[in-house]
């Protein structure tokens, strides 16, 4: 049977804070893994879950912002092709999943839905009646989740922005105790449920790459930022699902993108609970600087509950931003890709329990004592599945 090869390739490049008070910027450099999915002869690329073009991973390798896992090019990669199609390339930024578009940075949005704009009219997949919800009033009946044990009022984000024509020149990121509307120009961003994400950001970003999103506090009213979305959260596309086989509660975290891009949007998965990860997908979803995205999850220790394992910490904490595993996630050209790999270079930790994916997968990937194993062999960098258009896959601890 004839093999194609899909190369994976870890992240490499600059980590873009969230706010540069807490964040900054780091620059990394991450191994490339490779893994074997059955179909025709054909060599692929792929960055933490998301495709990517045959020149950007090559030349990538050559200046040594990527590495291959094993040393040496694994068959197939970065040979010269007959007839090559036209790709897109791919610049990297850590903790997204990008795709360089030869279009406008002009964002596609989310499929509009119904066009009521009453407000007896709720739950979560109702339009959202701009300018008539107080600042201070937390959206639930729209479908976003209050998460009060961010002392933000429900919101998982509060950013304050400092406007120069269209674009943002300062962010200053809410603290505990503030409240949407207490500024003249703020940002309030929400989590969704289960296997949806936020929907709402505006046009404009931060002037150095940071993300904004959320709803906006006008005139203590709460307004829309995407026309193109009529609803809070969107409804991803369902093809991977994280089931619990321990004894103890498993949190895992997805960054608030775009928008604060902390890692507190939560799971919570009982032991014996089996949830839906949102999977954004590329060609409606945000963009960055006209490069597609995808979703970022942290996979945190047992034991831990949501409220404790999905902030910001520090060293002294193994969950949060320093969870050993991060997994990656996102939709594009007709099949999902899911990839979990090592927090590096943040933390050197590693999770005491196993992971594997099972399901519609395109090869063997998982984790067991520190080490991460699919058809290629066995690695430290982590590996990468395909999961195939209409079909599912799930992510199991054990």
């Amino acid at each position: 049977m004839k093999l194609s090869i899909a190369v994976a390739l870890a992240a490499a490049g600059s980590l873009v804070a969230a706010d540069a008070h807490r964040h900054g910027h780091r620059h990394v450099k991450r191994n490339v893994v490779t893994t074997v999915v059955p179909g025709p002869t054909e060599t692929h690329y792929v960055l933490d879950g998301t495709p990517i073009s045959e020149k950007e991973a090559c030349e990538g390798v050559k200046n040594g912002d990527l590495l291959w896992a094993d040393g040496v090019a694994p068959s197939g990669a970065c040979q010269p092709k007959p007839k090559p199609k036209p790709t897109t390339s791919l610049p990297v930024k850590a903790g997204l999943f990008a795709e360089q578009s030869s279009s406008t940075q002009e964002q596609p949005k989310p499929t509009k839905s119904s066009s009521s704009s009453s407000s007896d009219v709720k739950g979560l997949t109702a339009p959202f009646p701009d300018g008539e919800i107080s600042c201070d009033d937390f959206p639930s009946d729209y479908g976003a989740v209050r998460l009060d044990h961010f002392g933000l009022g429900g919101w998982i984000g509060i950013q304050k922005l400092t406007m120069a024509g269209n674009s943002v020149s300062r962010i200053d990121t809410g603290i505990k105790g503030d409240r949407c509307g207490d500024g003249p120009n703020e940002l309030c961003s929400y989590a969704c449920p289960p296997g949806y994400g936020k929907c709402q950001w505006p046009e404009y970003q931060g002037a150095n790459g940071e993300s904004v999103g959320g709803l906006l506090c006008k005139n203590g009213k709460l307004y829309k930022t995407n026309s193109a979305c009529d609803t809070l959260c969107v409804k991803g596309i369902r093809a991977l699902t994280v089931k619990n086989t321990l004894s103890d509660v498993v949190s895992v975290c997805q960054t608030d993108y775009p928008g604060t891009e902390s890692e507190n949007v939560p799971t919570e998965v009982g032991p014996g609970q089996v949830k839906e990860l949102f999977n954004p997908d590329a060609a409606t979803y945000y963009k960055w600087k006209g490069s597609d995205t995808s979703a970022q999850y942290y996979i945190n220790p047992a034991g831990y509950d949501y409220q404790t394992a999905c902030q910001w910490g520090d060293s002294s904490h193994d969950y949060g931003n320093w969870a050993p595993m991060n997994l990656g996630l996102g939709y594009k050209d007709g099949a999902t890709w899911a990839s979990i790999f090592p927090n590096k270079p943040t933390t050197d930790k590693k999770l005491a329990f196993n992971v594997k994916f099972t399901g519609s997968i395109s090869q063997k990937c998982y984790y067991e004592n520190g080490k991460y194993y699919s058809d290629s062999g066995v690695s430290e960098d982590g590996c990468t599945v395909m999961i195939p258009d209409g079909e599912e896959a799930q992510v199991v601890f054990y």
